[in-house]
This record gives structure tokens, sequence and C-alpha cells, in this order.
């Protein structure tokens, strides 16, 4: 099995929603092999700047209806999770930007246009 159709497989059991509807096995496996963007929001119930974040999240995908939104609890995955390693998340909220095939891209852009839709 492709390394990036594992974390689909993984993501399918630990996203409970995503943008586009519910996260299932078919449409994990094909988050990574299109040419679509994906946000990773890791993401924490009782994180003040988590829910500060949000509005501006949607205003951005509302802005940008072909980038995936996958919210992901770190209170649900726990923070030795791998998909939460993988990512080098060490606090919340934590953005991760992917394109093609599971590739980081950078957050430089994505965060200036956060943080201009106040």
């Amino acid at each position: 099995m492709k390394p990036h159709v594992a974390i689909c497989l993984l993501l399918a059991l630990v996203c409970s929603s995503c943008r586009h509807g519910q996260v299932s096995t078919e449409t994990a496996e094909n988050l990574f092999s299109d040419d679509d963007t994906t946000l990773l929001f890791f993401h924490s119930r009782g994180c003040e700047d988590c829910q500060q974040m949000e509005p501006r999240i949607e205003r951005y995908l509302h802005l940008h209806p072909e980038v995936r939104f996958v919210p992901l609890d770190i209170d649900s995955l726990g923070w030795n999770h791998p998909f939460v390693e993988t990512y080098s998340v060490n606090h919340v909220p934590t953005l991760v930007l992917l394109g093609a095939q599971g590739k980081l891209l950078p957050l430089e852009n994505l965060e200036d246009i956060l943080d201009g839709l106040e």
C-alpha cells in the first residue's frame, strides 16, 4: 500500500467530517490522488484560538470551493497519534496545506489571506 493511501485510510478512521461531506474509505483514498488542495485543521474543542480561527477559515473556503477541508480534533486523535506526528503538530490550532499526492505546501499565503478575512 502506498504511504499516502495508508494516511488516507487512517484519516477516514479519525476524521468525523469533511467540508465536502462525510469522509469514507473511498473518498479518503482520493484525498491525495488528484490535483486538489487539502487543508487540514488540527484543533481542540476547548481551544479559544481554534474557535476564533474557524470563521476566517469558513470565509476562505467559501472563496476557494476547490479546497478540501478536513478538521481533525486533537482531543480525539491524541498527541502521539501517527497522523499528528507525520505533520509535526505540536500545538493547536495548526493548519497543514497539502497539494497533489499529499505534497506539503507553504502556508505563508494562506495565513496572509486568513488574516485579511478578519
